[in-house]
């Protein structure tokens, strides 16, 4: 089993920066974003969360996916229907069937 929970810079901020977010990524610019989120430091310091690195989880997910049996993926902190766009924390949820741990071995 494996449990990954954090942040989806994808889904975090208003509307207009989401949209920023993805057009970023869609142009392969995610270190642009990263960057300009962290103001060039390349993490974030905040006195809810203490310091973080601007991880997107969403994009290891067909990663896990490909590594076990059953995956799931819900929002952590509001409801969302699309985890890429409106999803500001998301946890992935994998887990291996007894006979793919066995095969494993």
């Amino acid at each position: 089993m494996v449990f990954l929970s954090g942040h989806n810079i994808y889904g975090m901020g208003t509307r207009r920066t989401k949209m920023v977010a993805q057009a970023l990524r869609n142009l392969g610019l995610v270190r642009l974003l990263r960057f300009a989120m962290t103001k060039g430091k390349g993490y974030q310091d905040t006195t809810w969360d203490g310091v973080f690195y601007p991880f997107p989880l969403v994009e290891h997910v067909p990663m896990v996916r490909g590594r076990v049996g059953k995956l799931d993926a819900i929002s952590t902190k509001t409801p969302a229907v699309n985890h890429y766009r409106g999803t500001s924390h998301l946890a992935v949820i994998g887990v291996k069937s007894s006979q793919e741990v066995v095969g494993d071995e």
